[in-house]
C-alpha cells in the first residue's frame, strides 16, 4: 500500500505541475493578446475613381450649398487575426487654401492648422458625428470586417463611402461660408478632410479602443452658380469653429455634371 500511495502522490504531483505550467502559459498568452493590440491603417484608395463636386446655387435670398461625397477607403489589417474595425466619432473639416496653395505646406505643429485648437483656421463642417448624432453620415457605414492578413500586410480591404451634405444658408449668414466661396472662385477647388476618432477593434473575444486617429483628405471641384457672386459682395469672411452649426442638414439633390 505504501508503494501504491507513493506512486499515486507522485503522479498527482506531476499532474499538478503540468496543470500549473499550462495555466501560466495560457495566462501569458492571454495577457499578451490583451495588452498587445493589432495595428491597422486606414487611408484613401489611389487613384480615386471620381472627383467630387461642391455646389453653390442661389435660392431666393438663400444659397443652397453642399455636395455628394463618394470616396473609397483602404483598410489594412496587419494582424493574423480576423478583425472588425469601427469608429465612434467622425468629424468633417474644411481646410482653407488661403492666398496660395503653398499656405497648405505650413508646419503641421502650427496651432492655426490644428483642427482641435481654439485658434485654428480649420473649421468643422458640422457637429461631431456619433451614435447620438449621425446627421449626414452613419457610423455603421464605417464598420468593416477583415479576414486574417495571412502575413500579407499589403493587401487592403476596400470600402466605398457615399453621403450627401446639403444646407440652405440664409443671406444674413453668408459670411460663414465665404471662405469656401473664395477658395472656389480662386482655385476652383475646395479641400475637406474626414477624421476618424475613438476607433475600436473587435478580434477574438476582445473589444479594444486604439489610440490612432485617421484623417482622410478629400479635394473637391467647385460648381458655382454665377448668380451667387453678387450675394457675397457685402459680406466679410468669418472664421467659424463650426460652419453649419445653427443650420439643419437637408439631403439636397445636386447635379454633379
Amino acid at each position: 500500500m505504501g508503494k501504491k500511495n507513493e506512486l499515486f502522490y507522485r503522479r498527482l504531483l506531476i499532474f499538478i505541475h503540468i496543470t500549473l505550467v499550462l495555466i501560466i502559459l495560457s495566462s501569458g498568452s492571454l495577457a499578451g493578446l490583451y495588452y498587445s493590440k493589432p495595428f491597422i491603417h486606414v487611408g484613401l484608395k489611389y487613384p480615386q475613381e471620381q472627383v467630387n463636386v461642391w455646389h453653390m446655387t442661389s435660392d431666393g435670398d438663400s444659397i443652397l450649398t453642399g455636395g455628394n461625397f463618394k470616396t473609397t477607403i483602404a483598410v489594412y489589417n496587419t494582424s493574423v487575426f480576423p478583425i472588425t474595425f469601427e469608429t465612434q466619432h467622425v468629424d468633417l473639416f474644411y481646410y482653407p487654401i488661403g492666398e496660395r496653395p503653398s499656405c497648405m505646406l505650413l508646419h503641421s505643429s502650427d496651432y492655426h492648422f490644428d483642427p482641435m485648437s481654439d485658434s485654428s483656421s480649420i473649421s468643422r463642417i458640422y457637429n461631431t458625428i456619433n451614435r447620438n448624432n449621425e446627421s449626414f453620415f452613419k457610423l455603421s457605414d464605417l464598420k468593416i470586417t477583415m479576414g486574417t492578413s495571412g502575413w500579407d500586410f499589403s493587401g487592403p480591404r476596400y470600402k466605398e463611402l457615399m453621403w450627401n451634405i446639403g444646407y440652405s444658408v440664409p443671406y444674413a449668414e453668408l459670411n460663414t461660408i465665404k471662405r469656401i466661396y473664395m477658395d472656389c472662385v480662386k482655385f476652383e477647388r475646395v479641400l475637406f478632410s474626414i477624421q476618424l476618432r475613438a476607433n475600436v477593434l473587435n478580434y477574438l473575444f476582445m473589444r479594444k479602443e486604439i489610440e490612432s486617429t485617421f484623417e482622410l483628405l478629400i479635394p473637391m471641384e467647385c460648381a458655382i452658380d454665377p448668380s451667387v457672386h453678387a450675394l457675397f459682395h457685402s459680406h466679410n469672411a468669418s472664421n467659424e469653429p463650426i460652419i453649419f452649426k445653427n443650420l439643419k442638414h437637408n439631403s439636397l439633390n445636386f447635379n454633379t455634371q
